[in-house]
């Protein structure tokens, strides 16, 4: 196998290159001088890397020798005119790859220059048309990331909380997920926010992590408060009618026992809260209020929340990380156990009674996102969808796609970012969703498609 060192123009996502330039072998007029690269290795802090390439350049005369430098300064001319225009979607990347390596990666390059001085009038190049040292000054991204994208799909993924299984990705970090795709499903309801978050084995078994929290899971209830399942209650629900106390006081606690009193343990991680909520009627309001602590005792108090619709919807009530009190070994099960959060309610209204129907605890700690103001329906032709990009340097652009196909709006993604949002590299994944549709829906689901881009720190290898 022939090793892999050149700059590529090219879109994202596209297939196939625009053009290269081959640093290797004199192909192109280039090769790499001795220990000529060491590449530069990040960290998670960095943003960018910088190194030098030092390359010899040769060809059959003087004229040729700078027809082939030309095509390496268009190289510096192009990386300019990508980073001064948005409207100019190809960059330049890096692509290596060693001799035995199987597969090649690629960086993209966020500055790109000569050295201040290059030996043009040193004896070989008179004599050779050689020129024995052309250094090159590279800013790039610290990773390296797979050519071509891995598709991992979620197909008919619940809206309301239930976990599913993820493609496996390799790397040696996050996947750079760079375009979600949400599609609508035959016979459900249009999609309008979306939360979606990863979980993987770093907290616990994922299949024992239980989503969503039914409304019957609670610990326990207070003032006012009681279970409906009856008279084909849907969704199964907590009401609070305020009828002795209408103020701002915890009417139901749920803590991970009460979640699961068996599995407890494997309910650890950072989560944004989301409640299903709604109000008995018109004109009826509540405040409610998300705390989180250990049960019963030392609580973290959240934000106030209004709910004000007889629509089913989830709001997000704040974050929570159990085990509450941190990274705990000694206690760990028994601080797990414990950890609850309690809900307090209020109603603001003459009348009327507050409902929680369940709570969908949302991974934070390994992959993220929030996208709203999308319509995503179902569409033989698959035109109603959302698309959230997520670029290299981290831009992040939401579009959503009108019935005829074309982007009729741009949607709001400001809880996602590249820090934050990517696919964890490991083959235990699970996705968890909580959406809001247009007419609500308890078997509503998405189909979510995730191009994800493979990431390494150093080699790729065979993967």
């Amino acid at each position: 196998m022939a090793a892999t060192l050149k700059f590529v123009r090219r879109y994202e996502l596209e297939a196939g290159d625009l053009d290269s330039l081959d640093l290797l072998g004199f192909t192109a007029g280039f090769s790499l001088a001795d220990n000529g690269w060491l590449p530069a290795t990040g960290t998670e802090d960095d943003e960018r890397v910088a190194e030098s390439i030092t390359l010899l350049a040769r060809d059959t005369s003087q004229n040729n020798l700078a027809f082939k430098l030309h095509a390496l300064e268009r190289c510096f001319e192009e990386r300019q005119r990508w980073q001064n225009s948005p409207a100019q979607g190809n960059a330049v990347w890096l692509r290596a790859k060693l001799q035995n390596e199987t597969q090649e990666r690629q960086s993209l390059v966020t500055r790109l220059h000569a050295a201040p001085r290059v030996p043009l009038f040193d004896k070989p190049v008179y004599g050779d048309n050689f020129i024995r040292e052309y250094v090159l000054g590279i800013e790039r991204i610290p990773w390296w990331e797979s050519v071509s994208a891995l598709v991992a799909g979620v197909p008919g993924l619940s809206c309301h909380g239930t976990p599913a299984a993820v493609g496996t990705v390799t790397g040696t970090m996050p996947a750079r997920i760079a375009m979600t795709k949400f599609s609508g499903v035959s016979g459900k309801h249009a999609v309008i926010d979306a939360w979606l978050g990863f979980r993987t084995s770093r907290f616990g078994t994922p299949a024992n992590f239980v989503s969503p929290w039914l409304a019957e899971y609670n610990e326990a209830l207070g003032d006012d408060t009681e279970w409906l399942i009856a008279y084909g209650a849907s969704p199964s629900r907590l009401v609070c009618d305020f009828d002795t106390e209408p103020d701002l006081v915890p009417r139901a606690y749920f803590t991970a026992h009460s979640v699961s009193s068996s599995n407890y343990v494997d309910q650890r991680g950072t989560f944004d809260v989301l409640a299903l909520m709604a109000v008995s009627g018109e004109g009826v309001s509540a405040t409610v209020r998300m705390d989180a602590g250990l049960y019963n005792n030392v609580w973290n108090v959240g934000e106030n929340v209004t709910v004000d619709s007889t629509s089913w919807k989830y709001y997000n009530l704040g974050r929570v990380t159990w085990p509450v009190v941190g990274p705990v070994t000694s206690y760990a099960s028994e601080v797990m156990r414990q950890s609850a959060i309690r809900i307090s309610a209020a109603r603001t209204s003459v009348s009327g009674s507050w409902m929680l129907g369940r709570i969908i605890p949302i991974p934070v700690d390994e992959g993220y996102m929030v996208a709203s103001g999308m319509y995503v329906n179902y569409s033989s032709s698959d035109y109603e969808r959302a698309e959230i990009y997520v670029s290299p340097l981290g831009h992040v652009v939401g579009l959503q796609y009108a019935d005829t196909g074309y982007v009729a709006d741009i949607i709001d993604t400001r809880g996602t970012s590249l820090k934050t949002y990517g696919l964890p590299d490991t083959a235990d994944s699970i996705a968890v969703l909580a959406a809001n549709a247009y007419t609500f829906g308890l078997d509503d689901t998405l189909d979510v498609n995730l191009h994800c881009l493979a990431r390494w720190r150093t080699l790729r290898g065979l993967y």
